[in-house]
């Protein structure tokens, strides 16, 4: 049985607690976030499936060849919708890293990379239309 006592072992705290700010970014409101730097955030080995799994900050000459290939990819393509020409992906990265609403990651199991993730505040992008609140703030 899986239990919060038993998984707190596993968890990474990002940031530490404080009390929650406010600002806006391109006429987005959103919580003001730490800055992120580059790097691994969070690291850990899985018994189940003998691998460690990690999240690291994007990095646009280290990720560019591999991002451009899983973008254009079909089964990514057709729900990213980003199948475009290699410098059009470079700025969509660059813009990502700049844009303080956002953070792009990539996963990698065991060192290799395997998935493209972007941690970002719901509210403030297009997903927000799916949602029936009208304001998360």
């Amino acid at each position: 049985e899986l239990t919060r006592e038993g998984r707190m072992d596993e968890m990474t705290v990002l940031a530490e607690a404080r009390p929650e700010r406010w600002t806006e970014t391109n006429d987005r409101a959103h919580p003001v976030r730490p800055v992120i730097t580059p790097g691994v955030k969070y690291r850990r080995y899985w018994p189940a499936i003998n691998a460690t799994i990690s999240y690291r900050v994007a990095e646009v000459e280290r990720d560019l060849d591999i991002f451009h290939e899983w973008h254009n990819s079909y089964r990514v393509y057709q729900f990213w919708e980003l199948n475009k020409p290699k410098e059009e992906l470079r700025e969509y990265l660059t813009k990502g890293l700049a844009d303080p609403h956002q953070t792009p990651f990539i996963v990698e199991i065991d060192g290799a990379p395997v998935g493209y993730f972007e941690f970002y505040w719901t509210p403030s992008t297009c997903c927000m239309r799916c949602s029936s609140s009208a304001s998360m703030r």
